[in-house]
């Protein structure tokens, strides 16, 4: 039994096929909108987008930030909210239209920060909880970020560059990283 036949049949295989090539653009749409999103770093570095302010961040601009960090929460399984914002800082402007290749980030720990950068075997040993913020570091890393941790924090707090998360750096102290970085033209954001 024929549903619809000759100039009704013709309309209907017209309306399907427009509703197939329609399908197919939101598809593609909603592809190019996810690989958009995936630029941001995931589930860290919450913001909001503010899409009418005044003083604008210029797309094709160089943002290169400096975050450096001495305090940690007394809770070892909260993360820093100090590393967070350097999620953030790089979420939102890439939100605003900054290219990631635009935005250079590094992190300057000293002091009591120090334990945020241990691999979780040794912040399990010390601590007895994985690293939370290990997983964080790891997304900023891969985002480009330079992880820089303060020999002389390493010296007398006892760390061994085999506790370490493999993409730490050590500095002789953090003040001579923060100098030499701020050298290669990055601002100095110290929260």
């Amino acid at each position: 039994m024929r549903i619809f036949s000759g100039p009704v049949r013709a309309l209907a295989v017209l309306f399907m096929l427009s509703l197939t090539m329609a399908c197919a653009q939101v598809t593609e749409k909603t592809s190019t909108a996810h690989a958009e999103e995936s630029a941001l770093i995931e589930g860290f570095g919450p913001f909001r987008a503010i899409p009418d302010a005044d003083f604008k961040t210029p797309a094709n601009k160089s943002l290169k930030a400096l975050f450096s960090i001495g305090k940690t929460p007394e809770d070892k399984e909260k993360l820093n909210p100090s590393i967070q914002s350097m999620a953030r800082f790089f979420n939102m402007n890439v939100d605003a239209g900054v290219p990631p290749e635009n935005i250079k980030l590094a992190l300057v720990v000293h002091g009591r920060a120090a334990s945020n950068l241990l691999k979780n075997k040794a912040h399990n040993a010390r601590y007895l909880v994985d690293n939370p913020n290990a997983k964080l570091l790891q997304a900023l890393h891969k985002r480009g970020a330079r992880i820089i941790l303060c020999g002389q924090t390493m010296a007398f707090g006892g760390y061994q560059r085999n506790e370490l998360l493999p993409f730490v750096q050590v500095a002789l102290s953090a003040m001579n990283a923060v100098v030499l970085l701020q050298d290669e033209g990055y601002r100095l954001i110290n929260w």
